[in-house]
């Protein structure tokens, strides 16, 4: 429809923010007498379409499986240091780097209120699988998550496993009822940052050029 006549010639926001309805000078139509007219624009409508594209781009690269890959006519093999974690990735604090790095909050949560011993054994293997050239994300990251509720589910453990119950508790509940997720985490998103799997990777691994 039509807005209100207005006196003056102008162009203004009307009602939605990416609408502007602008008047024009009376008898601009050609039509004797002449009057106010009211045309509607949207300038903003290609501005609008082009930050949905972004944001939908970008959610697209997050929820792409972390991997790591030699360039183009290269392929990857093992260094002299696969299968071995460097010092400075292996702070000393038990599960330092783990805890620094998840982004699973049921994992989070249990490493961030456990004392550093409690689940040490977990965090080397991970660790060690991060570190050995061609170990996807996805398996090392799902070792981990498998080796945390298995420590939670020994009794034996001590009572540094006991003091964090609850978040044993929440970790296997998630791990019952969120199947998404975990397949999810099987794939290499989720559960820690792509970027310490990568730099991993690459003291692990040598990229070599491919025999023709």
């Amino acid at each position: 429809g039509t807005a209100p006549t207005r006196a003056s010639s102008s162009c203004r926001p009307w009602r939605a923010a990416t609408t502007t309805w602008c008047t024009a000078p009376a008898g601009s139509d050609g039509r004797s007498g002449g009057h106010t007219q009211w045309t509607r624009r949207q300038p903003m409508v290609a501005m609008v379409a082009l930050a949905v594209a972004v944001v939908v781009a970008a959610a697209t690269a997050v929820a792409q499986p972390c991997s790591f890959t030699c360039a183009p006519g290269l392929r990857r093999q093992p260094s002299a240091t696969s299968g071995t974690v460097p010092a400075e990735a292996d702070d000393g604090a038990g599960c330092g780097v783990q805890r620094r790095t998840a982004r699973l909050a049921p994992l989070q949560h249990l490493l961030d209120a456990a004392v550093p011993s409690a689940f040490a054994e977990c965090c080397a293997m991970h660790a060690e699988c991060y570190h050995t050239c061609g170990e996807s994300k996805g398996e090392c990251d799902v070792l981990m998550v498998k080796c945390a509720a298995a420590r939670c589910n020994d009794h034996a453990a001590g009572d540094d496993v006991r003091a964090v119950a609850p978040q044993c508790e929440a970790l296997r509940t998630w791990m019952r009822t969120d199947r998404k997720r975990l397949k999810a985490v099987a794939k290499g998103t989720g559960a820690f940052d792509c970027a310490t799997y990568r730099d991993a990777q690459r003291r692990a691994c040598t990229c070599v050029r491919t025999e023709l």
